[in-house]
């Protein structure tokens, strides 16, 4: 059991690891028909003939694997020039072909196809896609364009369809017998002024897209209390220089602190209370002018405490 154990949490982790390293599956496509009904059909194809797109996938997406293709076949017969519409038919035998490309704009394939399925049954319709599943196939292509063709086996029911907005450089192929010889085509070349509707869904090899965004968001935010606390006590306090100056307002001869309190001297000069102090505070201890004068000193009221003792 143990050891049954350890092979199933194995075969997690790399299930899992499998996972992580997926990449994007993208649909590679050169037409632009969004919908069958505005596409144009070409009727012109006789049994042993093949239409073919070639497929480039971006540089960073190599190694790719091929999961699905897709193809429309519009319901149609060939009645002398011209294609004549007829009823949605299936079970459409039209082989299928994958070839790996050595460059762009290759006429004819360097060898032999690296997949065919000479039994494959499509369908034809006004709005139906085609869709070959081909991921359990394994094709992985490393490099270079990739070319898929569809042989017609014989003067079928069914043609390619097309959109009918120009033709792609080097994407759109026929292969046919063109007096006598069968041969690769530009499908350009022969007067067919659009992209055949066949696509290829790709699975990327997902190796590009590392994460290279290193995290380097040090907290540099040194929050040091730069606030100085200067909340001094702000309770009256004696000022001597006040003190003085507010006893002679007063009509003493000055003044000066004592135990916090501002005490006025002269003898002489008692008020009628008899009482020689001028009962004043200075706020705070900042030093600031000296009050002159009976009314700057009312003035200061509510910063300046007055108290007689």
């Amino acid at each position: 059991m143990k050891i049954r154990t350890l092979t199933m949490t194995v075969l997690a982790v790399l299930l899992l690891t499998a996972t992580v390293a997926r990449g994007d599956i993208i649909t590679l496509q050169n037409d632009t028909l969004a919908n069958p009904l505005l596409g144009v059909a070409s009727c012109g194809f006789i049994e042993g003939e093949y239409v073919a797109s070639v497929f480039i996938p971006q540089p960073g997406d190599y190694p790719v694997d091929i999961l699905e293709v897709q193809l429309i076949l519009s319901p149609v017969v060939a009645v002398g020039m011209s294609c004549d519409p007829t009823a949605e038919a299936t079970g459409l035998s039209f082989p299928l072909r994958i070839w790996e490309d050595d460059a762009e704009a290759q006429l004819a394939p360097s060898g032999a196809p690296i997949y065919e399925d000479t039994s494959l049954l499509l369908f034809s319709s006004n709005t139906g896609i085609n869709t070959v599943d081909l991921s359990s196939e394994g094709i992985t292509i490393d490099d270079g364009p990739i070319r898929v063709a569809f042989e017609f086996p014989s003067d079928g029911v069914a043609f390619p369809l097309r959109d009918a907005d120009g033709i792609t450089y080097a994407r759109n192929l026929v292969y046919g017998d063109f007096g006598g010889d069968f041969q690769w085509q530009w499908s350009g070349n022969l007067g067919i002024n659009g992209d055949w509707v066949m696509r290829l869904v790709i699975e990327t090899s997902g190796t590009t897209d590392a994460d290279t965004d290193s995290d380097t968001d040090s907290d540099t935010d040194s929050d040091s209390d730069s606030d100085a606390d200067t909340d001094s006590d702000t309770d009256p306090q004696c000022d001597p220089l006040t003190c003085d100056q507010a006893c002679r307002d007063v009509g003493k001869e000055g003044g000066n602190c004592r135990e916090g309190e501002c005490e006025c001297f002269g003898l002489d000069n008692e008020d009628e209370h008899g009482d020689s102090s001028c009962g004043c505070y200075a706020v705070g201890g900042e030093t600031s002018e000296p009050l002159s004068g009976l009314f700057a000193l009312l003035a200061l009221i509510g910063a300046v405490s007055l108290r007689r003792r």
